[in-house]
């Protein structure tokens, strides 16, 4: 082979995949495998001055796999004109660059095929270009290169790999230092994870330990809750208690004030209804004596009578009458009817005597019962003043103690000790007063009425009372007495 007049010009190289058929040494058909194989297309020219495009295979793993060959433009004419290709040669090596590079797709429009010869002497290197209905066949002849040439490709790449070797002696080198410095960075990280785990393990203590800390606070917090609802609720029941308290308080006054109405009224009628009675007195002693007088009267009026009809009768056996005899008539007539009138008018005021001293008995009882029931609602009216004082006091003193509460906080257990709690020292303290005075619960339903208010008094009895007096006093459940009907007594 001529040498060249100067350097190539590498216009491909690179790793592709072709299908490798190897003869078979014990039969005539070939083995088939897919191998990387290192393609390399070089422009270069001759001494003659001639341009030669040398097309080169060669496998890495394999040293002695390598076949060249040179194109002329006088071999290129006899291979176009072989396998009828309508490229010159000058745009021969860039075709088939181009259609290298188009091998990077999925389904590449070139396939290469390199089929060895059973001397392994000529790798015929194909190249199958499908082009929509037809296909364009190019095979080149590469020769097997020896001697000096196989020697420099051996050398070349042993150089090449010398060069990796140092490469990866040196990354080898790197990996270790780098190994080393792991080594000690997973020492120290184990020895961290030790630690750690340890102080995981401390903290997971410590996170139970305050979960169990905020169960507690949270149950504690829950009875504070509650037991400052409870306080709430007896302070409201307490402020409740003394609104009705004050209401009833009010209309004890107002009672009380009708009562002393109703008194100076009751006085006012006794003294009248005694005017009457002693009235009623004087004219019962002038009745009694015109009663007297008139019984006399009527006495002589019958003795009289008596004569008359004796001196009648002896007229009248002898059939003899007179004007005398009818005017004595007349006057005994007379007589009889107004001794009747004066008897009718004798017992009125006698039944009307009677029921005017029932009358004042009545009056005086009822007085009596009236002054009674005035002492008791004033001695209650004072009692409710004093319980109505001390629940207002008892009210300031709580008010002004939650009026200075501290704002509640969860977080710092020491808030929620019963000793040195700030928060529990504002709590109004159960109002046990409350209960000492009422003699019960402040929720009992009996606290509202004092003893003396739960019964009734015998003068508010309904019996007693007039209609005027039954509208002021409340119903109870004993019905009212009848009063005895008083008969004249004739």
């Amino acid at each position: 082979m001529a040498a060249t007049s100067e350097g190539p010009s590498q216009l491909f190289v690179g790793s592709v995949q072709v299908t490798l058929l190897q003869p078979n040494r014990n039969g005539p058909e070939y083995i088939s495998s897919v191998v990387e194989v290192l393609l390399k297309i070089v422009e270069r020219r001759l001494d003659n001055g001639e341009r030669e495009y040398r097309v080169e295979l060669s496998r890495p793993d394999e040293f002695e796999f390598l076949y060249g060959e040179g194109i002329t433009r006088t071999k290129y004419q006899s291979l176009a004109k072989t396998w009828n290709l309508n490229v010159d040669f000058d745009d021969f090596p860039a075709r088939i660059v181009r259609l290298l590079r188009e091998r990077s797709g999925a389904s590449p429009p070139v396939q290469l095929t390199c089929t060895l010869s059973q001397d392994l002497s000529v790798c015929t290197f194909e190249m199958v270009h499908m082009i929509d209905m037809y296909t364009v066949r190019l095979p080149i002849d590469l020769k097997a290169v020896r001697d000096k040439e196989l020697l420099c490709h051996i050398i070349n790449n042993m150089r090449s790999l010398q060069k990796q070797m140092d490469v990866v002696n040196k990354q080898k080198k790197q990996a270790e230092q780098q190994c080393e410095e792991l080594k000690q960075i997973v020492d120290e990280l184990r020895e961290f994870r030790v630690k750690s785990e340890q102080k995981t393990a401390e903290l997971e203590r410590k996170v139970l330990d305050a979960e169990s800390r905020i169960a507690e606070e949270k149950l504690r917090r829950e009875e504070f809750e509650q037991d400052l609802q409870l306080e709430r609720d007896e302070r409201d029941s307490a402020l409740n208690t003394i609104e009705h308290l004050k209401s009833e308080l009010s209309e004890a006054e107002k009672k009380s004030r009708e009562l002393e109405e109703e008194l100076s009224q009751c006085e006012e009628e006794c003294e009248d209804l005694g005017e009457k009675l002693r009235d009623a007195e004087s004219l019962s002693s002038r009745l009694l004596s015109d009663k007297k007088s008139l019984i006399a009267a009527l006495d002589k009026t019958k003795k009289d009578l008596g004569k008359a009809n004796h001196v009648i009768s002896k007229y009248l056996k002898g059939e003899l009458r007179s004007e005398n005899q009818r005017s004595i008539d007349e006057s005994k007539n007379e007589m009889a009817a107004d001794l009747k009138v004066k008897e009718s008018l004798i017992e009125d005021m006698t039944a009307s005597l009677a029921d005017y001293k029932k009358k004042v008995d009545d009056l005086t009882t009822k007085n009596q019962e009236l002054q009674d029931t005035l002492q008791v609602m004033e001695a209650e009216r004072a009692r409710n003043a004093r319980v109505l004082e001390m629940y207002r006091t008892q009210h300031r003193s709580a008010v002004s103690s939650v009026g200075t509460s501290p704002i509640y906080s969860t977080f710092p257990s020491p808030l929620l000790n019963s000793q040195t709690s700030p928060l529990l020292g504002c709590v109004p303290a159960t109002p046990s007063t409350f209960r000492n005075v009422l003699g019960r619960t402040l929720q009992s339903s009996t606290a509202l009425a004092t003893p003396s208010m739960r019964t009734t008094p015998p003068v508010l009895n309904r019996g007693y009372l007039t209609m005027a007096d039954r509208e002021n006093v409340p119903p109870t459940s004993d019905t009212d007495p009848q009063k005895p009907q008083t008969t004249a007594t004739k």
